[in-house]
Parts: C-alpha cells; sequence; structure tokens
C-alpha cells in the first residue's frame, strides 16, 4: 500500500536527522534525512498519532518523542540546546462560546494579530477581520477552520502542526490556506507537518515530495526526497491513477479511468503532469 509525505523545502540551514526529535519505537518510521526549515504533508499512515505525539498531546506505547533542537557552533563555540517549540492545529475544531473572533486571536495569538504585516499577509487574504465581531458559537465549519489556522500561524514556533487544514473550505479558500501557511513557513524558517488528503492543496504547497511505503499502523517506509513530478509519478503510479493539468486554472484533474488520455499518460508513465 502507498502512502505519500508531500513537502516545501526552503532554504539549506539547519541539516538535522529526522530522529534528532523524533523517536517512535511502537510504529517503525524509515524517513532518512531532512532539512529543518520544510513544509510536510502527510497523508495516511496514523498521520494524526504522528503528529499528536510531536505536540505532546499523546505518548508512545515505547520509546520517546525527543524535541530538542541542537546549535552548532563554530570550532571555537560550544553547542547549545533547546527545546523544539510547536503550535498544532488539530483535526477537529472545538471552538465554542461567546467570545469573539478577535478576542479569541488576540487570547491565543497576542499582539502578533494586531501588526499590519501579520494582517495583510494571513488575517486579509482569509477576509477573516469581516468577522471580528462575531461570536465563535456562531461561526460556520469553514469559518472555524480559517480562524485555527490563523490562530496556529500566530504563535511563535518552531514546528506548525496542521491536521487537515482544508476541511470545510471552499476552493479558492483552499488555495489561499495553502498559499499562506507556505508563506508563513519560509518567512519564519521554521518546519511544519501538515496532514492533508486534497491533491490541489499539497500541489500548491509542494516543492518535492517523499513517497511512504507501509501498512497502516505497524510501519511506514520512505523514499528520498525527489521532484514533485517524481514523487507524484510513483504515488499515483500504485494507485493507477493520471492527473493532467487544467490548460485554464492551471490545477490537477483527474483523469477518466481507460479514457484515451488516461492510457495515453500510462504508456508514458506520465501520471501526473507538473506543468
Amino acid at each position: 500500500m502507498v502512502r505519500s509525505i508531500i513537502f516545501l523545502a526552503d532554504t539549506e540551514e539547519c541539516d538535522l536527522k529526522a530522529n534528532t526529535f523524533i523517536k517512535l519505537n511502537f510504529f517503525k518510521y524509515d524517513i532518512g534525512f531532512y532539512k529543518l526549515n520544510e513544509l510536510r504533508i502527510i497523508p495516511h499512515i496514523r498521520k494524526t498519532t504522528f503528529i499528536k505525539m510531536l505536540a505532546g498531546l499523546e505518548s508512545p506505547t515505547s520509546g520517546t518523542v525527543d524535541k530538542t533542537l541542537l546549535d552548532k557552533k563554530t570550532d571555537t563555540e560550544e553547542d547549545t540546546t533547546e527545546t523544539l517549540q510547536v503550535s498544532y492545529k488539530p483535526q477537529y475544531i472545538s471552538l465554542n462560546g461567546d467570545q469573539t473572533v478577535e478576542a479569541f486571536l488576540l487570547k491565543t495569538g497576542g499582539a502578533i494579530i494586531a501588526t499590519s504585516q501579520f494582517k495583510s499577509e494571513i488575517i486579509h487574504p482569509f477576509q477573516l477581520s469581516e468577522l471580528f465581531d462575531q461570536p465563535l458559537k456562531y461561526l460556520s465549519g469553514g469559518e472555524l477552520q480559517k480562524v485555527a489556522i490563523v490562530s496556529t500561524l500566530a504563535k511563535d514556533a518552531d514546528l506548525y502542526l496542521f491536521d487537515e487544514p482544508s476541511a470545510f473550505l471552499s476552493i479558492e479558500d483552499r488555495l489561499t490556506a495553502a498559499k499562506i501557511i507556505r508563506r508563513h513557513i519560509k518567512s519564519r524558517k521554521a518546519a511544519s507537518f501538515v496532514v492533508e488528503h486534497d491533491i490541489v492543496f499539497q500541489d500548491y504547497a509542494s516543492d518535492r515530495i517523499i513517497v511512504f511505503l507501509g501498512q497502516s499502523g505497524i510501519y511506514g517506509k520512505a523514499y528520498s526526497p525527489s521532484s514533485v513530478r517524481t514523487g507524484m509519478n510513483r504515488f499515483l503510479g500504485n494507485l493507477k491513477i493520471t492527473f493532467r493539468r487544467d490548460p485554464r486554472s492551471g490545477r490537477p484533474r483527474v483523469n477518466k479511468l481507460d479514457s484515451k488520455l488516461d492510457r495515453l499518460q500510462k504508456n508514458q508513465g506520465e501520471y501526473y503532469y507538473e506543468k
């Protein structure tokens, strides 16, 4: 069974082995090397359990989750360590009550919510300021999702965890969310794991891909990081599904099974068109 991790690698700073802060002995993850400054999108393979452990909400049956960051110094300075700071958006959002959106964001995110940069880069693209006076209990599922995403991004963290951020969002808001998260992670020079099923969201948010093979709940083994084209071809090839690129919108579209284009792309080994 094929599983995939899709992620954005930003810069070449801070090389770390994955197990410097991820040690899950009850569930084997063979994910090799990666950069700290990355956005990773994880569909399947106990994904929610995995990021809950990173968030400190669940503990492994055995082993540890070590969130220690090692700051490598020069030869004349001593190395220092610090604890990885995590910001987490859960899969199921349980925001309710009479508190307004603005009051909630100021309470959870602090003063950054009121800064012009945060407003222009995150709040305004989501059109969230229009909801500032609304009580949380009156918000729709999509509106609550936006509030939860913004609240998560407002926190100062080294690692941002999002569990299905596109749920309940319209297609346009999904694209907005992908762009906002991607831009914020790059500007913060942070890392992010994003559990997501939406191919369009993945397509907009990703520069490179890791494809996972494994058995759900038992183990997961990853290929080396590859280009979007290589990784998606590997992933979709195992699923026997092909995607074309819509000439107008530029978005990926699934081909009808056994259609002329589906057969042509399979014969060419092109299950996914990057452009």
